[in-house]
């Protein structure tokens, strides 16, 4: 999500502002750390959880 337009409210004018390297950098600095741990964890553990699903599917093909 990248913001290239953006109002500044100070000098009442449009400004081409590359808003991503700014913002962003410093908000995914703070936030990026706190999500990405649990979020590394999480879908870490949603692989795993959809790979038993197909292999136990697998096995209850062959078990029957």
């Amino acid at each position: 999500m990248c913001f290239t337009h953006f109002y500044d409210f100070y000098n009442k004018k449009q400004v081409v502002y590359n808003y991503c390297f700014n913002y962003y950098k410093y908000a995914i600095k703070k936030i990026g750390r706190i999500i990405e741990v649990p979020m590394m964890q999480y879908i870490f553990i949603m692989e795993i959880n959809f790979l038993l699903y197909f292999i136990m599917r697998i096995f209850n093909v062959f078990i029957k």
